[in-house]
């Protein structure tokens, strides 16, 4: 178990940053424009970046229906015991 931890420690890590590496270019890009095109490509990314988001989180909301779902029908038997044992 610790080395699964450790490898999820070192995956988180390199998300972090990769995000960072990727922030940094985007204002050294935004550095070199004009004022207007700056502020146009900023707001681009911004805009992807949310698209983005509200795509894993559709995807994580549908697999979590979807896990669900197949728990209740594929279950063996009653998720609590009955009433009045």
């Amino acid at each position: 178990m610790p080395f699964v931890r450790l490898v999820l420690l070192a995956a988180a890590s390199l998300v972090a940053f990769a995000g960072y590496l990727q922030e940094r270019r985007r204002l050294v890009v935004v550095q070199r424009l004009s004022g207007e095109a700056a502020r146009d490509f900023y707001e681009a990314g911004r805009r992807r970046d949310a698209w983005i988001l509200w795509a894993v989180t559709a995807l994580l909301f549908t697999s979590a229906i979807a896990a669900g779902t197949l728990e209740v029908l594929f279950s063996t038997g009653p998720a609590v015991a009955p009433l009045g044992r």
